[in-house]
């Protein structure tokens, strides 16, 4: 009877009996997927995880490469992935982008995502070797039509993350993405403060990751909202304007959702302010309408440099294509 009692009080999923603290914290070292399948498994691990994923905020609009006859299967650095939203409850960052080559003939581009270390202060120049980072993402070579490329991947503190390309050597070769957009898959709080007040934000425009937004309005705010947790915190009245003001953008207005706008806010300033210092604008260069690209860097080879237009790169037109598909114009393969 002893031996009855005593099994019955043993748990079948040893990880109920963990605290909560502990739960997610090994919450965080799983995969995207593998943390979403583990909270279907019972109603309790469900209730404790609270998986949110955020609404989409845009890297770039367009960007394109046209490749060089020689140097074309060189590998370049491009665009920053701003990765620091949150980055105390990231599970994992989605990224998506529609790309695809010239259409014809050879298909040679490629991406990557390599990560860096902050604290690495050596400069590395072997490009070949992603300068020294870590490979995260490789993908295959790029497709003739659009197609739509997702990936998910886990940040790791410490670390940045930049978008790098090969165009492709042998002439004709070009290199298109479209509409970049970055998300993030957090673990919020019973109350979801994060998703409700990240989506808030975002409709107010007031994440600045890459548009070039007045800093004093946000500024504003976050004073008007560090004097209204004050309040809440001393027992004073409310002031009852900002509390409509903060409702009008579906924010929350209660201490812990008001810290949640603040931590959210300082992590957007930083997050743009390093990805503003990573695209320094090169001197102007004369290329084609239909050559556009963005983060380039100034020592970047001359058939690689770009014109930027403003934060995002907009494309006057397309390099014209051969009508009937196939073969370039000339009627000849392209080399390689």
């Amino acid at each position: 009877m002893l031996r009855r009692s005593k099994y019955k009080r043993q748990s079948f999923f040893p990880l109920l009996d963990l605290p909560e603290e502990l739960l997610v914290k090994s919450c965080s070292f799983l995969s995207a997927h593998d943390a979403v399948s583990l909270s279907r498994t019972c109603r309790n691990l469900h209730s404790q995880f609270h998986l949110a994923l955020l609404s989409p905020i845009p890297v770039f609009e367009r960007l394109g490469w046209m490749g060089h006859p020689t140097s074309g299967e060189q590998r370049q650095k491009s665009i920053r992935l701003g990765t620091e939203m949150l980055e105390r409850h990231v599970q994992a960052v989605r990224f998506e982008f529609i790309w695809r080559d010239q259409g014809w003939g050879h298909q040679k581009g490629q991406v990557w995502i390599i990560a860096k270390s902050i604290k690495d202060d050596k400069t590395h120049k072997d490009e070949s070797n992603f300068n020294g980072g870590r490979i995260v993402y490789e993908s295959g070579v790029a497709p003739h039509a659009n197609a739509t490329e997702v990936v998910w991947f886990t940040p790791i503190p410490g670390e940045e993350y930049h978008l790098w390309y090969k165009v492709g050597s042998g002439g004709g070769h070009s290199l298109h993405l479209e509409n970049g957009k970055l998300q993030v898959f957090v673990r919020d709080d019973a109350n979801w403060n994060i998703r409700t007040n990240y989506s808030g934000l975002l409709q107010a425009d007031l994440i600045p990751i890459v548009k070039d937004i007045p800093t004093l309005y946000p500024r504003m705010l976050m004073t008007l909202i560090e004097s209204l947790i004050r309040q809440q915190e001393q027992g004073e009245n409310v002031d009852a304007q900002v509390v409509d003001l903060l409702r009008q953008y579906h924010l929350s207005t209660s201490t812990p959702g008001l810290r949640v706008i603040l931590d959210i806010m300082r992590d957007a300033q930083v997050c743009a302010r390093k990805n503003s210092e990573s695209l320094p604008l090169p001197a102007p260069v004369r290329a084609p309408a239909h050559v556009f690209a963005m983060g380039q860097p100034p020592d970047a080879p001359p058939h690689h440099r770009h014109i930027r237009l403003g934060r995002m790169i907009r494309l006057d037109r397309q390099p014209p294509l051969h009508a009937g598909g196939g073969n370039p114009p000339g009627g000849q393969n392209e080399e390689g």
